[in-house]
């Protein structure tokens, strides 16, 4: 099944005390990942963001965390 998505560029945005000027995105509808998986999501963070800085998770607090 197709689904409609849009590929485009953020330019010049701030995470946290992170400045990126030029970051790849997807943008699409993710209202059928609250039935499948019975919990709404706002987004999700790809390769390209998690691959620009050291990054490590605690699976058990659910946290992750991101080293300058």
């Amino acid at each position: 099944k197709k689904i409609e998505a849009l590929y485009g560029y953020m330019k010049d945005i701030k995470i946290g005390s992170r400045d990126i000027t030029t970051l790849p995105v997807v943008v699409t509808n993710l209202e059928k990942m609250c039935y499948s998986y019975n919990r709404c999501i706002d987004g999700m963070l790809g390769f390209d963001f998690l691959s620009l800085q050291k990054i490590g998770f605690n699976f058990v607090s659910h946290k992750m965390y991101i080293w300058k």
